[in-house]
């Protein structure tokens, strides 16, 4: 290993370990999908939100957990198509399992992957 990315390795292993306790401790849900609205994983908040409780989430389709005339689900699957970020917008967000929630959706692609984040009026 070079010396100048051996001396990054500290940096970017804390990083990861910040990353990782944000994304398990969060109250705010954090969704990743793919660019088909299928899912690559999500935090326990977004776990509770959609009613998940365990079951297989791996490439299953956003709405197998939203009902059909989510705003969210429509609105996720307009910035998917358009390929544009999402920064603060407005969305109800409808379970199939529970109830609904007005929620702030912030949204940016990275590689191939749609991370999302949603947040309720604090």
């Amino acid at each position: 290993m070079r010396a100048e990315n051996a001396s990054l390795k500290p940096y970017s292993e804390r990083l990861h370990a910040l990353f990782r306790f944000w994304f398990v401790h969060s109250s705010d849900p954090f969704l990743m999908l793919d660019t088909k609205s299928r899912f690559n994983g999500v935090n326990p908040a977004a776990d509770r939100l959609l009613g998940i409780r365990g079951r297989p989430l791996a490439a299953r389709p956003l709405s197998a957990f939203l009902k059909e005339d989510c705003p969210a689900h429509a609105a996720i699957l307009g910035m998917i198509e358009s390929g544009e970020p999402v920064r603060g917008k407005r969305v109800r967000v409808d379970p199939v399992d529970g109830p609904g929630v007005e929620m702030e959706m912030t949204a940016v692609k990275y590689g191939a992957e749609w991370w999302i984040i949603l947040r309720t009026g604090r």
